[in-house]
């Protein structure tokens, strides 16, 4: 099992995500919607990683970071595999995830390629495990959320993934 390190979408902008999931398995695709997951940006992704230590690292950052606005401005594709919303990476996002990858790097181990900062694409997963014909209609569906769609990320977690589960979460508190 792998594990991240999430920001939770606030509420408004995370019905608007959840909402797209549901037509989105009406359409067959239904991984997301059925996955336990809430609409999220992954900061970092390891295949193992100390859960005390993260606990308590997710801790003092969320009590030090202030919720992060972020902008969804675009549908795109990772190949014919992931369909995600883009978001405008801010110097702040930026700066959080550089952060995150660097305290959490001496207790996560196997770190995924494509979440090192100088790989990583900040976005909000719609639809995975797709093909051709499945990714097709996943933007198709997608297309059909009204953008930009402006969000807070306001939220930290410590997520356990497949199955979804998550370990910790605490809201960014920071001034």
């Amino acid at each position: 099992m792998a594990f991240a390190v999430e920001l939770a979408l606030d509420r408004e902008s995370a019905g608007a995500v959840r909402a797209l999931w549901r037509r989105m398995a009406e359409a067959g695709i239904r991984f997301m919607a059925e996955s336990g997951a809430g609409p999220h940006l992954s900061l970092a992704i390891w295949d193992r990683l100390s859960i005390e230590h993260a606990i308590a690292e997710v801790t003092t950052l969320a009590a030090a970071t202030p919720p992060v606005p972020v902008t969804f401005t675009e549908v795109r594709a990772f190949g014919a595999e992931v369909v995600y919303l883009a978001c405008e990476p801010s110097s702040r996002l930026v700066e959080l995830q550089r952060l995150v990858q660097a305290r959490f790097a001496s207790f996560g181990d196997g770190p995924w390629e494509h979440y090192k900062p100088t790989a990583w694409v900040p976005h909000c997963t719609l639809a995975m495990d797709l093909g051709p014909a499945t990714a097709a209609t996943a933007l198709a569906v997608a297309a059909t959320l009204p953008l930009p769609l402006s969000s807070r990320l306001d939220r930290m977690a410590v997520v356990q993934f497949r199955p979804v589960r998550e370990r910790y979460s605490q809201p960014l508190s920071g001034r």
